[in-house]
Order: C-alpha cells, then sequence, then structure tokens
C-alpha cells in the first residue's frame, strides 16, 4: 500500500464536481441513467470508470468517454439513480468497495463523494481524500533542517486508510506514534506542504525540526484537516532547550523536619485557613490524611498536626494514592492513584463519590511504564491537571529517550479531558545502576491564579553499599519550573525556572506533593513542598514540609 503522508504539488485541486442529468424520455422528478463528469485536476482518458452505488444497489460501474474543458460523460442504461437514495461515487473504479485503499498522491489518488438526486440530476462533487498541510515555519537563517516530524498530542498517525464503501469513511490502519520525514532545509524559513488524510486525528499536534545546531518544536493547534482543503500553519520555531525567566520571585525558608510519623505522604493540597488535605500511598482508600500546618507571617512553619480521615480508616485497601487535588466549586477532593491509573472524587471526609475523570485510553495502565504513572494532580479554577511520573511506552525512545511527558488537562464541568501539552524533563544525573533507590520524574503540580503551572522535577539517589557509602553519595535534587500551556506556541512547552536546590544524605528529602497556601501579610504565596520519606528508607530519608516564598 502507498505511504499516505506525502508531498502534494499545490497545483492539484481540491474537489471535482460530478453531475446527472436525466434521460430525455422520463419526467422531471424521474430516475437519471446518465452523468456528467466535470474535473479539475482529472484527466478523463477513454475507459475511465466510476464506482457508483447505494445502500440499496450493487455497485455499478460507469465507463466514461471524455469531452471538452474537462468533463466526461458516463451512461449506463440498466443503472439508474432514483430521487431521494442517497449514493456513492469514488474514482478511479476500486476492485472492492468494502476496503477502498486510500491513495493520496500520484495520477490515480482516490477521490470520493455522496449525493442524492434532486431537481431531476445527481450531482457529486467529488473531494480528494487528502488535506494539505501548508507549512511556513521560520528558524534561524543559519540552520539546516535535515528532518522534521509530526506528532500528535493524542491518536497516532495512519500510515495508511481504507475508505468504507458504504459510510464513506476513512479509517487508519498501520498507525505510527509519529510521522518523520528526511528534508534538506535552510534556513531562516522552513517551508512544505504535507498530504494527510480525513483520517488524521482530530488532535493538537507538536512539529519537531532538527537542526545541525538545535531542535525546534511548535505548536499546531488546528483541530482539523478537512478533506480536499488547505490549512496554513505560521509561526517561528522554539529552540527545545530554551528556557525563559519565570516572572516569578523565591525565598527559600529554611528546610526543618515535620515532626510527624514516618510514612509515604505523596501529595497535598490546600483547603483553607492552614488546612491541607495529604495522601499517603499506603493508607487505605484514597489514602486521604488532613494536616494543619500554620505559619507565621514571615512564612515560617509553626507546628504540623494530622489528622486520617474517617473515610481512609474504613476504607478498602490502597491503590498507591499518589496525588490530590481540592476542587473548590464541589467541594471535593480528587485523588490519582499509580496502580490502576485513576483519578477518583472524594467528599471531604475521604469517602469516594462514585465519581472519576474519564482518562483518555492512550494513558491507560497498559501504556504506562512501570510505577510511572499517575502522581501530580492539581486544580485552577475550573481545570483539573495532571502528568505521569515517566514517559509513555510509546515516548521511551523519543527526544533522547525517558524524558518526553504529556500533561493532561480535565473540565471540572464534566470530568472530560479537554486538553493536552508536551512537557520534556531535563536529563537526570544519575542512573537506578547498583542503586538501594533511585527516582527521577515529574511528581507534583500547582495551577497558578493566571493559568501557568508550577512543575516539580525531583531525583532522588540511595547508593547500595555500606551506610557510610550510603551517608556521603546519597543526594536530593528539586527543580521548580513554570510553563504556559495555553499560550506558549513551542510544541513543547517552554520551561521557566523558578527553583533549583539540593540535600545531602543528612537532610534528603524526597519531595512528591506540592501546593500554594493561604497569601501572606508580605503579599508573598507560600509554596508548600511535601516529602515522601519511603517510611524512613535506609534511615536516612526523613518526612519535611518545606515552603518557599512566591512573589507571583
Amino acid at each position: 500500500m502507498k505511504r499516505l503522508l506525502t508531498f502534494l504539488a499545490l497545483a492539484l485541486a481540491s474537489c471535482t464536481f460530478v453531475s446527472s442529468r436525466m434521460h430525455r424520455a422520463q419526467a422531471e422528478a424521474g430516475p437519471v441513467t446518465e452523468a456528467l463528469a466535470v474535473a479539475e485536476g482529472i484527466r478523463w482518458r477513454p475507459g475511465d470508470r466510476l464506482a457508483v452505488w447505494s445502500d440499496a444497489d450493487s455497485l455499478a460501474i460507469l465507463t466514461g468517454k471524455p469531452g471538452r474543458n474537462g468533463s466526461a460523460t458516463f451512461a449506463r442504461d440498466s443503472f439508474v439513480f432514483v430521487p431521494g437514495r442517497t449514493y456513492h461515487a469514488v474514482y478511479p473504479c476500486p476492485e472492492d468497495i468494502s476496503a477502498i485503499p486510500a491513495v493520496l498522491d500520484g495520477p490515480d489518488r482516490t477521490w470520493y463523494s455522496e449525493a442524492e438526486v434532486a431537481d431531476g440530476e445527481i450531482r457529486f462533487r467529488l473531494h480528494g481524500l487528502a488535506a494539505t498541510l501548508r507549512l511556513g515555519v521560520g528558524i534561524p537563517a543559519s540552520e539546516r533542517i535535515s528532518r522534521f516530524e509530526l506528532v500528535p498530542l493524542w491518536g497516532t498517525v495512519p500510515a495508511a486508510a481504507v475508505l468504507d464503501g458504504r459510510t464513506g469513511r476513512l479509517s487508519p490502519t498501520d498507525s505510527l506514534a509519529r510521522f518523520t520525514q528526511a528534508v534538506d532545509v535552510r534556513g531562516p524559513q522552513f517551508d512544505m506542504d504535507l498530504s494527510f488524510p480525513a483520517a488524521f486525528p482530530d488532535a493538537p499536534f507538536a512539529l519537531v525540526l532538527y537542526g545541525t545546531q538545535d531542535t525546534y518544536s511548535l505548536r499546531i493547534d488546528r483541530q482539523a484537516f478537512p478533506a480536499g482543503e488547505t490549512v496554513s500553519v505560521t509561526g517561528t520555531a522554539v529552540p527545545l532547550e530554551s528556557t525563559v525567566p519565570s516572572r516569578i520571585s523565591v525565598r527559600d525558608m529554611p528546610q526543618e523536619p515535620a515532626g510527624i510519623p514516618s510514612g509515604q505522604y505523596s501529595g497535598i493540597t490546600s483547603l483553607s485557613n492552614g488546612s491541607y488535605a495529604v495522601v499517603h500511598d499506603k493508607s487505605p482508600g484514597g489514602g486521604i490524611w488532613f494536616f494543619r500546618i500554620p505559619l507565621d507571617r514571615d512564612g515560617n512553619i509553626l507546628s504540623i498536626t494530622t489528622l486520617q480521615a474517617s473515610g481512609t480508616q474504613d476504607g478498602p485497601a490502597g491503590k498507591d494514592a499518589e496525588g490530590i487535588a481540592y476542587a473548590a466549586a464541589s467541594g471535593t477532593l480528587f485523588v490519582s492513584t499509580e496502580s490502576d491509573q485513576s483519578i477518583r472524587e472524594y467528599d471531604l471526609e475521604g469517602h469516594p463519590t462514585g465519581r472519576s475523570l474519564a482518562v483518555p485510553a492512550d494513558l491507560a495502565r497498559d501504556r504506562i511504564a512501570a510505577n510511572k504513572g499517575f502522581e501530580a494532580l492539581t486544580c485552577g479554577e475550573d481545570r483539573i491537571w495532571t502528568v505521569t511520573e515517566g514517559p509513555l511506552k510509546a515516548d521511551a525512545d523519543w527526544l533522547s529517550g525517558g524524558r518526553m511527558l504529556r500533561i493532561q488537562r480535565f473540565s471540572l464541568a464534566d470530568l472530560r479531558p479537554d486538553g493536552r501539552y508536551f512537557y520534556r524533563m531535563d536529563a537526570p544525573t544519575a542512573s537506578s545502576a547498583g542503586t538501594l533507590a533511585y527516582v527521577h520524574g515529574v511528581s507534583a503540580l500547582a495551577a497558578l491564579p493566571d493559568g501557568r503551572l508550577l512543575v516539580l522535577e525531583r531525583e532522588v539517589y540511595v547508593p547500595n553499599g555500606s551506610f557510610l557509602q550510603k551517608l556521603t553519595a546519597s543526594f536530593s535534587r528539586t527543580k521548580i519550573y513554570a510553563v504556559d500551556p495555553e499560550n506558549d506556541p513551542a510544541g513543547v512547552l517552554t520551561k521557566a525556572p523558578v527553583a533549583d536546590f539540593s540535600c545531602s544524605a543528612l537532610t534528603l528529602a524526597n519531595f512528591e506533593g506540592m501546593c500554594l497556601g493561604p497569601a501572606l501579610p508580605d503579599g508573598t504565596t507560600p509554596l508548600l513542598l511535601v516529602a515522601d520519606s519511603q517510611n524512613s528508607m535506609a534511615g536516612l530519608v526523613q518526612e519535611y514540609v518545606k515552603v518557599l516564598k512566591l512573589g507571583l
């Protein structure tokens, strides 16, 4: 089967018109036997055949006689077009209408339409099944692009498609995770025309350009590629490793032990007046606890008290709860669980409401690397956001491998997905080889009032060996970035550094939860981080709740 995604010449026409005229002996409202096809972009040849059928008729092959100005006459006395009946037509004639290969390039590319008899004739408007994506992307003048990729934020790229002979719909086959094409384009402009079938996924894309100096990306938000039409995308490609100023001032407060029992506290969300909901990933049910963390006027933690939610105490076995978010509009909590890739709703006593977010199929448990599922969760005004701790299996070998994540947004109105964005983690500084414990990934999100997100990347390394080796070589590093999903033109979100700090073995902290607290008297906003000690793993890790004062 020919490859579908190819370059198209711009001169190709977007549609063809076919009309059928009445036989002279028939009444005006009667059936039609003769068809006149007028085509721009098709050079009719003697004996060319047009396939026509309906749900009530078998396939008819109409043999055409070329006319003038790109027209051809098709006639068959034994087949008539009955008024009120819907007919399908495809050119060139296929051998089997039940599975028509959709050819998008070459002189015999596939054209299709449907129509009804009206006013004594039938008019087909045959569309080429391809849509043209016209790219005009600015790149540095000194750059030379050798390859590009188109990657949908969800779904896959069809490597081929077939036309359903009865419904007229295209169905993708031989799907790819992304479409890659070798090119040789020099700056300052990347210009390209691409052909796509109407079965191309209805999703935003990342355009990734591989240059000799850098790698670049651009987000394509066009949601549909109508058959026979040209969609133009213009913009300036953004270097993949670029960062921008965060516009957030940060004051790092002292890191003090939390003074609470050892546990596995993995997420935190603010309720009100210094009260927070926290998830313990080994507690029953939703794993919900409540922390009281009053701060003084300078942002210092005065004390921490804990209370297990009544629903958690009475709940069934836990499902590795990792993230928690408070939805103020409904007064409920949402908890993400890594073991089954779910995000469920709970009341403020920790009892499930029976509702959950509609997690897309490509984020289901079988698409996630082991122990790298939903970890982070946060609520904005009317949206809820999550991201897996590590990349999907489909992204494991993409762009340096193991670093590309897909941030997923849901609407709180109907709990359905309504947006997705690529996010690339920084490269790790260590590896899991020869370790007692090693983690690297995104463990928390926090929604800012202006629509931006804070993203927490953390890496924790504890080697195997003696206690002395653990004491001297263990470390944790925490990085926080701001991203602006809804306003960033890049295909992979541009990161703005907010905080970057490390801890040695004596203060080792595995920060897995993050949320904003109530504003302080000086106008700053506290950002609270909660650490998961893995029940004081190796005797080194403690429970910490750390505060960063943000000037938003």
